[in-house]
């Protein structure tokens, strides 16, 4: 539910909070999508996904 209201286009620019949220779920499932965005978002969504890929060893 949460990775559904991230996606969607209108919030594409304040994405940050929702992402931060992710941290204490099981995030593996969503891999690729979190990759997508350490290379398409903008710096705080990039970088929090890539904390997330990191602390759960997705990378």
């Amino acid at each position: 539910m949460l990775v559904k209201l991230i996606k969607q286009p209108e919030l594409k620019d304040r994405r940050g909070t929702l992402i931060y949220c992710l941290e204490s779920y099981d995030c593996s499932s969503i891999r690729e999508y979190l990759i997508e965005l350490t290379e398409t978002g903008n710096f705080e969504v990039a970088m929090q996904a890539d904390i997330i890929l990191e602390e759960q060893g997705l990378r």
